[in-house]
């Protein structure tokens, strides 16, 4: 399989949205510098509903999304998210339709 794509939303309630801004930064940053395979990594804020975020990713296999999950400043993001969230994260991997790009 080749590389694997990741759409994923989280809704954070507003009085922690200054300081997940900070966490969710830091979780990218050191994603790229760190983790092996990720090519991607981009954090979208809804225009309309500032607590809602969306992420888009692209690594190069499921093995690196598994070592990212696995990583340390990824395992801090995840607990401190759970604290800050609306509700449970959605996260789904996709597969390209068109047009057609490997």
């Amino acid at each position: 399989m080749g590389k694997v794509r990741v759409v994923a939303h989280d809704y954070i309630k507003k009085e922690n949205l200054e300081y997940w801004k900070q966490i969710l930064k830091d979780m990218v940053d050191q994603s790229f510098e760190k983790d092996k395979g990720c090519l991607e990594y981009m954090c979208l804020q809804d225009d309309k509903d500032p607590t809602h975020f969306a992420y888009f990713e692209i690594w190069e296999s499921d093995e690196a999304v598994a070592a990212h999950l696995a990583q340390p400043h990824f395992q801090h993001f995840k607990e401190e998210r759970a604290k800050l969230w609306i509700k449970p994260t959605e996260s789904r991997h996709y597969i390209p339709y068109y047009p057609e790009k490997e």
